[in-house]
């Protein structure tokens, strides 16, 4: 038994530390990604080779590109720094199955609901006035939805349930010993 926590303890340590750096380099490329947006606002993506290649073929303008990397980056370092917290957690408490961890993992699956389901006008993402404008003006908006991360947040969701039953479980040994 001791083996497998010592397992657990030295492997959430790891992840948390890839999980924290992960964070940061996301966190990195969109402040590189908002300068961009800030200051070159009207580059067209035709002028960016690279990037190109992994536009929409909607989008034109590299400020919609990248006001939808940012968007999409902001919910994954949440979601980065969330299962960061759970492993450091893991390695200090040895045991992964507590109501703090289940409620992270919930947070989660919504977070994978948010990604899985974007609002997309004509290019990637818009401000809310303009989407707003779309609505009230012309009366249609266009939703994009991304099963990928819909599956993901159902898996997510089914291993909430699997850690508050864990919980539960620990709970009780805990009360018994």
């Amino acid at each position: 038994m001791g083996n497998k926590t010592e397992k657990i303890i030295k492997m959430s340590k790891i992840l948390d530390a890839v999980m924290k750096i992960s964070a940061i380099f996301l966190i990195m490329a969109s402040a590189a990604m908002t300068i961009l947006f800030i200051f070159v606002p009207s580059i067209k993506i035709a002028h960016l080779p690279i990037i190109g290649r992994f536009a929409p073929p909607n989008v034109d303008h590299f400020r919609d590109y990248a006001a939808a990397f940012v968007l999409n980056a902001v919910v994954f370092t949440i979601i980065l720094f969330l299962t960061s917290f759970m492993f450091k957690d893991m390695s200090r408490k040895n045991s992964p199955f507590t109501k703090m961890n289940v409620s992270r993992i919930k947070i989660i699956s919504l977070l994978m609901v948010v990604l899985g389901v974007m609002v997309v006008l004509g290019v990637l993402v818009q401000p809310l006035h303009i989407l707003i404008g779309y609505i009230f003006i012309s009366g249609h908006i266009h939703v994009f939805i991304n099963t990928g991360y819909l599956v993901l947040a159902g898996v997510f969701f089914c291993l909430a349930l699997i850690f508050e039953y864990g919980a539960e479980l620990q709970q009780q040994a805990d009360e018994t010993i």
